[in-house]
C-alpha cells in the first residue's frame, strides 16, 4: 500500500532533497517562524520501524512524498 502527499506550498529546494532525512535540516529561512527541522527525521524513523519505505521528490515546484507499507 502506498500513500502519496504533495505539498502545494513552495516545495523543497532541490539542493536539500538529499538531506531531508537528516535532523535539523529545514527549508525555512530566518524570520519565517520557528522550525526545528525534525519532522521528516521523525517520518524516517517511524517508517523504518514499520519495515516500510518513503521517498520525497520534486517533479515540479511542489514536493511529493510517497510512503510505501508492506501488505501482509
Amino acid at each position: 500500500m502506498s500513500i502519496t502527499v504533495t505539498d502545494d506550498g513552495t516545495g523543497i529546494d532541490p539542493a536539500l532533497l538529499p538531506h531531508v532525512r537528516e535532523p535539523f535540516v529545514t527549508t525555512r529561512t530566518a524570520g519565517e517562524g520557528r522550525a526545528s527541522g525534525l519532522g521528516l527525521t521523525v517520518v524516517d524513523s517511524l517508517t523504518l520501524a514499520q519495515r516500510s519505505t518513503w521517498a520525497v521528490h520534486r517533479p515540479d515546484r511542489a514536493a511529493t512524498a510517497t510512503l510505501t507499507y508492506p501488505v501482509e
